[in-house]
């Protein structure tokens, strides 16, 4: 009975992240397997861009790890 509920049950809504373009590049990047020091060489950048760019990306969308945020990204 209670899994009829759980069918009936309108779908989650759409996530809405705040993430800049090359945030989501980023993330991207880092979900697909790549480190932040590839992501780095990927992209022209130094590690540490990539770095405050992950932690950025968390603070404002208050989330507290990094595979919340790309399961976040994949709702979206």
């Amino acid at each position: 009975m209670a899994f009829d509920k759980l069918l009936k049950r309108k779908s989650t809504p759409a996530v809405s992240l705040e993430l800049t373009d090359r945030e989501r590049e980023i993330a991207q990047l880092i979900a697909n397997g790549l480190t932040s020091k590839q992501v780095a060489r990927k992209l022209s950048i130094g590690v540490e861009t990539v770095k405050t760019h992950r932690r950025r990306m968390l603070q404002k969308n208050n989330i507290s790890n990094f595979p919340h945020l790309v399961f976040l990204m994949n709702k979206a």
